[in-house]
């Protein structure tokens, strides 16, 4: 079976080209502590002298590991909470999302907004807007927005423009 013309893959190549160049780099100081070492006759007085080529080249490695390591124990920490952590004003507003709609706790927009919101009403807008989460009530996010927009304190309307910006319309693109 005949093979195609191979397809020049740019992320196969870089990655080759970065794991070469760390090999001659390791290469190079093994080599020079070794010619020292042979040189001299002592390993103590080789490593001395070639820490500076070992500094110089395995440095930057080094310094790209831990940048590496400090971002995937960043990621591990927060990936399954990303996209649900938000806070408006100083104030943590727990968001759970099911089959693409978001919701909001109740109790955390009652201190954001400095009272709670009426469950009543809410639940008069519409029964299903309202649900029970870990033992919290959690309100709709297109719910809130009508809720909100019957409000007319400033900081009514300054989490609305909040939730809109934030929380509804980035769950509305991802639909």
């Amino acid at each position: 079976m005949r093979r195609g013309k191979p397809v020049y893959d740019a992320q196969r190549h870089e990655r080759w080209h970065m794991t070469t160049a760390r090999w001659i780099k390791l290469g190079a100081c093994v080599l020079g502590t070794l010619l020292m070492q042979h040189w001299l006759q002592n390993w103590a007085a080789a490593l001395v002298l070639t820490a500076t080529l070992w500094g110089i080249f395995l440095a930057p490695e080094l310094i790209g590991l831990f940048g590496d390591m400090g971002r995937w124990l960043r990621w591990a920490r927060w990936h399954e909470r990303e996209g649900l952590h938000y806070e408006f004003k100083g104030v943590h507003i727990r968001v759970q999302e099911e089959h693409r709609e978001r919701w909001l706790c109740l109790g955390d927009l009652g201190r954001a907004l400095g009272e709670p919101p009426n469950e009543l009403v809410l639940r008069r807008l519409n029964e299903d807007g309202v649900r029970e989460y870990e033992r919290q009530l959690y309100v709709q996010d297109e719910l809130l927005l009508k809720y909100l927009a019957e409000r007319s304190s400033d900081r009514a309307i300054s989490l609305r423009t909040w939730v809109q910006r934030t929380v509804f319309h980035p769950a509305r693109q991802r639909r």
